[in-house]
């Protein structure tokens, strides 16, 4: 649910979004939803990171190659990494919670926002 928001929230108001990330997000590539963040892709001015989990049927690889196809030709900075955990990874009090994985995720998100909001 965050990651999703965190992608419409850029492509729907761009000049006060300058970062949005998504760990472990789904439906941030629903072909045939008409509400799905790739269609955003646009208006997205922000730098984008997408932690994905690799055994997550929320975010396949086949939706990751959309959504990457999305912002590659709507020139929007991004990047799309592959987490060796499940969907829920970096919640601590969820069942497929991964320490190495969280910890990985909490490196990536001040490594992504340091860079992009100074």
């Amino acid at each position: 649910m965050g990651g999703r928001t965190s992608l419409m929230v850029a492509g729907r108001v761009p000049d006060r979004v300058a970062a949005a990330m998504s760990f472990h997000g789904g439906g941030l590539a629903a072909e045939g939803d008409p509400g799905s963040p790739h269609l955003l892709a646009p208006a997205i001015t922000a730098a984008v990171y997408v932690g994905a989990a690799e055994n997550d049927a929320s975010y396949t690889p086949e939706q990751s190659e959309v959504l990457d196809a999305a912002l590659t030709a709507a020139c929007v900075e991004h990047t799309i990494e592959w987490y060796s955990a499940a969907h829920g990874f970096a919640v601590a009090d969820n069942g497929p919670y991964d320490p190495a994985s969280a910890e990985r995720h909490w490196q990536a998100m001040t490594d992504f926002f340091g860079e992009h909001l100074r």
